[in-house]
């Protein structure tokens, strides 16, 4: 990547997006990277503030920080977890279906020691659902080293996957409330919604709920059924 000014920069490829403001209220990019900048440009380009520019250098052994960021997150994770397509320099990962959020935090310590990398994650251990963000990775820079995107993909195949959603397992469960106050209604029972859908949240099939007295004959059969 090579800083010139905008006259200078005729004939050579954009290495950014540039966006303008203008008076008739538009606001976005004006031009898109990889745009081969013409001598009509220059002016259009100063109009909007922009007098100098980077190109794109192919001689530099230099990662762009899209490309660094896709290499690093096609390594990064297996199937149970989706990647977006590059948002200014930033590739976000969102969860394929309901499961846990794990991270080997090892191997993510050792990719974010990796000169320009970032890679920030939710919580590990965090309870997930279908297309819920979970990661941001990118380059801080515009450019990186070539040695640098190879540094970082070799950790996270080392480790792989660094970043994984375990599905839940659909075991079968039984809620058992105890207590005679319950069971002879002196009081309401608030326990059942809630272990209900704390167990069908995680796919559990609730086989039934039984309420028993403060006695032990009666619990233990109620466990009893519920195993057999």
């Amino acid at each position: 990547m090579k800083k010139l000014k905008v006259e200078e920069a005729v004939g050579q490829t954009l290495c950014h997006d540039i966006t303008a403001i203008l008076p008739d209220g538009f606001k976005g990019v004006a031009f898109r990277r990889g745009h081969v900048i013409t001598e009509e440009d220059v002016p259009k380009m100063k109009d909007i503030g922009k007098f100098n520019v980077f190109c794109w250098d192919p001689d530099a052994g230099e990662v762009h920080e899209e490309e660094a960021a896709t290499a690093l997150c096609e390594v990064l994770h297996g199937p149970d977890i989706l990647a977006s397509a590059p948002s200014e320099g930033k590739v976000t990962l969102t969860a394929a279906f309901d499961g846990l959020f794990c991270i080997n935090h090892q191997a993510l310590t050792e990719i974010n020691g990796v000169d320009d990398y970032t890679v920030v994650c939710i919580p590990g251990y965090t309870p997930v659902t279908a297309g819920q963000k979970l990661c941001g990775a990118r380059i801080v820079p515009l450019t990186t080293k070539q040695e640098n995107v190879d540094r970082a993909v070799a950790l996270a195949k080392k480790y792989s996957p660094v970043l994984s959603v375990l599905p839940y397992r659909k075991l079968k469960c039984a809620v058992i409330i105890t207590g005679s106050e319950v069971y002879y209604g002196r009081i309401q029972d608030r326990f059942e919604p809630i272990m209900r859908q704390k167990l069908t949240a995680y796919g559990g099939e609730v086989l039934g709920v039984t309420k028993c007295p403060d006695e032990l004959d009666k619990i233990l059969a109620a466990l009893d059924e519920y195993k057999a």
